[in-house]
């Protein structure tokens, strides 16, 4: 914890947010961010992570991806269709929060 912000990590990742409530270093955290902040990106970077595309589905407007890295969900938008495989994706650090427990 630095300045009001968190890092928060699992097995093969870690992200820095902003810290919401009194979160202890060393215990139990969530994270959280808003669908539309998720970003498909070129690659590795800062609050980057890489995952597998579950599903990729036109909306009429935009495309919506599907991740599923491990038991958790994640979904993006986007502008064109994604091949299978991994990809990148940021979680821009201003917009993860990071809540205690």
């Amino acid at each position: 914890m630095r300045d009001g912000r968190a890092r928060i990590s699992g097995e093969g990742w870690s992200f820095w947010g902003s810290l919401r409530g009194d979160a202890q270093p060393g215990r139990a955290a969530t994270a959280m961010i808003r669908l539309e902040r998720v970003r498909v990106a070129d690659g590795p970077g800062d609050n980057h992570i890489a995952l597998p595309l579950v599903t990729s589905m036109f909306l009429g407007d935009r495309w919506e991806y599907l991740f599923h890295p491990g038991h958790t969900r994640l979904r993006a938008y986007g502008e064109r269709a994604l091949g299978a495989g991994e990809h990148w994706l940021a979680l821009p650090e201003q917009d993860v929060w990071i809540f205690p427990g």
